[in-house]
């Protein structure tokens, strides 16, 4: 599988329903490679700080569906370091390719330096971690999880939904 050219598989992977992306990691590596983009085609929103309030307002609106604890949507984010799982999912979704760096050098990925790396001036630290925060209060939220500590469920989300769907590395050598 992983023989099949790029341009094959991306279309291959045009027709797959979203809810089955999650699954076809488990094909191959390229197509587990290429279909990180379709998977958290959302994260982009997240780093949006208007767009961001609003999703995580809805929640905090809906009479029904509200959680019964939950953080307030005005919020600070917890000056905490951004996660590398989330780091590397947002690099690929809006640089596209591997962190750089050469055989000699190797770069790590970080929120401090993820701007100048990719060359997104917009992208500070500030706005990656409030960006990493309420995405994760709002997969908690939306995926009905009780507990709610410092970082809305992180350890159940990404034990769930993150380890295992990435293999990007934070740390790469550019081989």
């Amino acid at each position: 599988m992983d023989d099949l050219p790029t341009e094959l598989v991306v279309q291959i992977i045009s027709y797959v329903p979203k809810t089955s992306l999650p699954q076809l990691r488990l094909v191959s590596r390229l197509f587990n490679n290429l279909s990180i983009v379709y998977v958290f085609s959302h994260i982009p929103q997240w780093l949006d700080y208007e767009a961001s309030h609003r999703l995580v307002l809805t929640i905090a609106h809906d009479a029904y569906n509200r959680p019964a604890a939950m953080w307030s949507p005005w919020a600070t984010a917890p000056d905490e370091p951004c996660d590398n799982i989330f780091l590397g999912i947002v690099w690929k979704v809006l640089v596209g390719t591997n962190v750089p760096g050469s055989n000699r050098e190797v770069v790590a990925l970080t929120a401090w330096n993820f701007a100048a790396l990719s060359g997104r001036e917009d992208m500070d630290e500030k706005r990656l971690r409030t960006g990493q925060n309420r995405f994760w209060m709002h997969r908690s939220y939306a995926k009905g999880i009780e507990e709610v500590s410092t970082k809305p469920c992180i350890g159940v989300v990404k034990s769930v939904e993150m380890v295992g769907m990435l293999e990007v590395d934070c740390m790469d050598s550019g081989s």
